[in-house]
């Protein structure tokens, strides 16, 4: 989510920020590969970061985090909707990230040259593929459904980038399919070969 430079009016704000805009794709091809090995998205775009106050369904939400009520926050202001709650699909959100994204290209400054030259070493993501949750797909293309245009196009290619999956309860650790850790790990080992 790091599209869009100085999108926060205080740096310390975190969840689901106004502006916000998917960075770019991940890959191995980094501006000083003897210090930065890959480039990968944290946090899967489009789940919710935390619940606003008041949840979509009008009720009060049980996991209320105070920085979510941030002025940075979505759904703290006239005319957006309120955030569900954590890692819960977010389609506002989705939609902006997208409508901001800037997956190619990089405006990074490189890496000192004495601090590079001191981290050498090989790069353990070059050559394995990276795993895409096929549960994320789904959610998104429910977005994708009501887009148009450049968002719905830029949305179209984020269903099949890879992305960290973000353990916010522990409901999600174990189980079957791929909305869980345990699920996910299973299919990525069954993939041949097996993905990262």
């Amino acid at each position: 989510r790091n599209g869009v430079a100085d999108a926060r009016e205080k740096c310390a704000n975190w969840c689901n920020i106004r502006g916000a805009g998917v960075g770019l794709l991940p890959t191995t091809k980094t501006v000083d590969k003897d210090l930065i090995d890959a480039y990968f998205w944290l946090k899967t775009p489009g789940e919710s970061d935390g619940c606003s106050q008041t949840l979509p369904d009008g009720s009060e939400c049980p996991r209320y985090d105070a920085d979510c009520g941030s002025q940075d926050s979505l759904g703290t202001r006239a005319g957006e909707p309120p955030a569900p709650e954590a890692g819960q699909w977010f389609d506002f959100q989705v939609k902006m990230l997208a409508k901001n994204a800037k997956m190619t290209g990089s405006a990074l400054a490189s890496v000192p040259m004495e601090l590079s030259q001191m981290l050498k070493s090989s790069n353990p993501f070059e050559g394995p593929k990276f795993y895409v949750n096929p549960s994320y797909a789904e959610q998104a293309k429910v977005s994708i459904e009501s887009a148009e245009g450049q968002v719905k196009t830029t949305l179209e290619q984020m269903i099949q980038v890879p992305s960290a999956y973000w353990l916010d309860t522990k409901s999600k650790i174990r189980g079957e399919g791929t909305k869980t850790m345990e699920g996910i790990l299973k299919d990525a080992a069954a993939k041949s070969p097996p993905q990262l």
